[in-house]
C-alpha cells in the first residue's frame, strides 16, 4: 500500500472540555484528548489519547455539535477522527498516531487531503 500523506503537525488544539455522563458519573474530557469517535447501535464510542474508552448514549451527529471545531473530520458516516492525531493517509485507509486505522472512501479521502494540506500551511 502506498502512503499518500504523512502528518508531521504538532498537536495545537485549544484545551476546551466537554462533559460526559458515564456509569461513574459526570466526567470532564478535554476535546484535544479525543482521538476518534465511532457510532454503534447502542451509542458512540470515544477513545482518548491515553487509551481510555467511553461509550456515550449520544449519536455521533449530536457529538459533532459539541465537537464543532475544524479539528474533527468524518472519515465515514459512523467514524469521526481528530485531525491532530492523523498519522498517514493511504489509498483506502487513514492511520492515527495510536495505530488505529479506518477505511475511507475516495470522496472523503480527497476532502481529507485538501483539509490536511490547508492546515499544514496555516
Amino acid at each position: 500500500m502506498e502512503m499518500i500523506f504523512k502528518s508531521e503537525k504538532a498537536i495545537t488544539m485549544k484545551r476546551e472540555t466537554i462533559t460526559i455522563s458515564s456509569s461513574q458519573g459526570k466526567k470532564k474530557i478535554q476535546k484535544d484528548k479525543i482521538v476518534f469517535c465511532k457510532q454503534y447501535l447502542v451509542g458512540t464510542l470515544i477513545e482518548l489519547q491515553d487509551g481510555h474508552h467511553y461509550l456515550l448514549k449520544e449519536k455521533l451527529d449530536e457529538l459533532m455539535d459539541i465537537l464543532s471545531d475544524n479539528t474533527f473530520f468524518f472519515v465515514s458516516n459512523r467514524e469521526l477522527i481528530n485531525m491532530d492525531y492523523l498519522e498517514a493517509v493511504f489509498s483506502d485507509q487513514v492511520v492515527l498516531s495510536n495505530g488505529k486505522s479506518f477505511n475511507v472512501n475516495p470522496i472523503r479521502k480527497m476532502a481529507l487531503l485538501r483539509k490536511s494540506s490547508q492546515e499544514a500551511w496555516t
